[in-house]
């Protein structure tokens, strides 16, 4: 589930929770009203029947009995329970209903012919129940002695109240009256989600971006983000990272260089240093020989400069291959059209029978004319003196386009490479020629991986060899 959704989701989610959490509260104080005007209800009739129960008792002069109470109320217990809207019963001391303004209605609502003897136990003060009729709903039923001036149990008084609804409340019309607002606030959540969203995920979506293109070979613009919030914090976080991986990037490749170019130094020091001991030796012989006055001067010098001028030839290909690689300038990248140079490449190897496969597109990649031809150069050399030694087969480069980049193959059958010396073929000094300084492919490693790009080989010996190299496409 989307970013956007979870939020607009989350804002009707609150909104529902705050109508329902209004509509409970708003039932509960509904309740809560009713009862109060229930109960205010039943006090003011109680007190207009207890009232209305005295004036008639108090007209009264003779002596009370379960025979007095009945003709004395004949009438006016239905008088009575027709002005206040109650049903009103009267009992005698001991609980046995005297008369009820309940004679004559269904029977299940008839009044009832004694008090419950729990009534009648903790009948000291006015006592309430409530019940729950069949046909006239939940009613509430209220019991209190009525004494004479001596303080004797005249009479026990029951009123049943049947409970009302309040004519101004409810609760569906409340909700009713909140509906408008309620749907008006979803409309305005559903708008407002979409304003918040897209203003929290447009930041998200640059640094998301910014992420998936990161390249910490080039210069990266920080992210410019003006708010203060936790998205700004983020931001500024991730620009403060970017700066602090570009330094620790630079200073590893410092690194990597700084040693790459020791080791190379203590590897073109080791190759110096072979040739130089038989050339100091032979210069020792010469010197002793002309000291000596030696006859055979002559002859020493012939033998010797053969020998001279070989290691000065190896001594030359030293110098020349690690120049070669101290030309590499990484920062002076440029557009170099890969289909001229691996052409110019394999017209220099024609002879030898090399073949180029181009397709008709045009192959740009990112790197130096000079040091691909040189790449290109030595994976061909390498390829032909691997056919001569074999003494047949074909050799062919080709390219292609391959994702961001482009793909190039030198495809030799010369004698190949055994599986044991694969993973050594492009260390400094390793070579499995007879010749040679073993630098060639070590510095097309060099030189490709500077270009942001990859060699690699594959081999059978006795059937051939595969150089691929991978070279990023050159971005305009």
């Amino acid at each position: 589930m989307g970013f956007r959704i979870r939020i607009l989701l989350g804002m009707f989610a609150l909104i529902v929770l705050a109508l329902v959490g209004t509509g409970l509260v708003a039932f509960r104080f509904d309740l809560e009203q009713q009862e109060v005007y229930n109960k205010l209800r039943l006090q003011r009739k109680e007190a207009a029947v207890e009232r209305s129960l005295e004036y008639a008792f108090n007209n009264y002069e003779g002596a009370w009995s379960d025979e007095v109470i009945p003709a004395l109320f004949s009438d006016r217990i239905c008088e009575l329970s027709d002005i206040h809207g109650l049903s009103i019963s009267l009992y005698n001391p001991e609980g046995k209903l005297l008369i009820s303004s309940l004679f004559g209605a269904p029977s299940d609502s008839t009044a009832l012919l004694q008090v419950p003897p729990d009534i009648m136990e903790d009948l000291h003060a006015q006592i309430e129940s409530e019940g729950e009729d069949i046909d006239y709903g939940d009613y509430i039923m209220a019991y209190w002695n009525f004494r004479d001036h001596q303080g004797d149990v005249v009479t026990i008084a029951n009123v049943r109240y049947d409970k009302r609804q309040m004519e101004t409340s409810g609760f569906l019309p409340f909700v009713a009256n909140l509906a408008p607002l309620y749907i008006a606030l979803f409309i305005g959540a559903g708008l407002l989600a979409i304003f918040l969203t897209n203003n929290i995920v447009r930041p998200l979506t640059a640094l998301r971006e910014r992420l998936s293109k990161l390249d910490l070979t080039t210069a990266q613009d920080p992210i410019h983000y003006e708010g203060s919030d936790a998205i700004g914090e983020l931001v500024k976080q991730y620009n403060a990272l970017l700066g602090a991986l570009k330094e620790k990037v630079d200073e590893l490749a410092k690194s990597e260089r700084e040693g790459a170019w020791r080791s190379m130094a203590m590897q073109v020091a080791h190759e110096i240093k072979n040739p130089l001991t038989p050339l100091k030796l032979g210069v020792q012989q010469l010197e002793r020989a002309v000291r000596e006055d030696r006859p055979n001067l002559a002859q020493r010098v012939e033998r010797f400069a053969p020998m001279a001028i070989a290691q000065i030839d190896v001594l030359t290909a030293v110098a020349s291959d690690f120049s070669q690689m101290a030309s590499i300038d990484p920062d002076r990248f440029e557009h170099v059209d890969l289909k001229e140079v691996i052409t110019a490449s394999a017209i220099l190897y024609e002879p030898h029978g090399v073949v180029a496969v181009l397709p008709e597109e045009d192959l740009m990649v990112r790197g130096t004319r000079k040091h691909l031809l040189r790449v290109f150069n030595n994976l061909l050399s390498n390829a032909v003196q691997a056919v001569e030694e074999k003494g047949a087969g074909s050799v062919r480069i080709q390219a292609e386009g391959a994702g961001q980049g482009c793909l190039v193959r030198v495809i030799d059958e010369g004698v190949g490479i055994a599986t044991e010396r694969l993973d050594r073929i492009f260390e400094p000094r390793f070579t499995t020629k007879s010749s040679g300084t073993g630098l060639g492919l070590s510095m097309a490693q060099m030189l490709v991986n500077h270009f942001g790009g990859s060699i690699e080989v594959a081999s059978i010996q006795g059937e051939g060899t595969t150089f691929s190299v991978w070279l990023p496409t050159a971005l305009e």
